[in-house]
């Protein structure tokens, strides 16, 4: 089963309905940070909801500068046997 974003009135992630294939759409999982956590439950506005562990809200409720695009991985051996690109 795939991932479905749960934004009211999204629909990413269901097999109805097509969208520009140009558009990359990714799902991301609600963060373990309460603060963090809290403010995208907000933001949601699903009133009396508690997202479950494969909730998940799709790019589409991003703003750009909202991704982080470099690694905080401490771990340096795994760092250096990822792919570059």
């Amino acid at each position: 089963m795939g991932k479905k974003c749960c934004v009211p009135k999204c629909k990413s992630g269901y097999d109805s309905v097509t969208f520009d294939p140009s558009i990359k759409i990714s799902f991301h999982a609600f963060p373990p940070d309460s603060e963090l956590r809290s403010q995208w439950k907000i933001n949601i506005s699903r009133p009396n909801w508690e997202p479950s562990p494969s909730s998940s809200v799709c790019s589409l409720h991003f703003h750009e500068n909202d991704f982080q695009n470099s690694s905080t991985d401490g771990n340096k051996q795994r760092k250096d046997s990822r792919p570059t690109g």
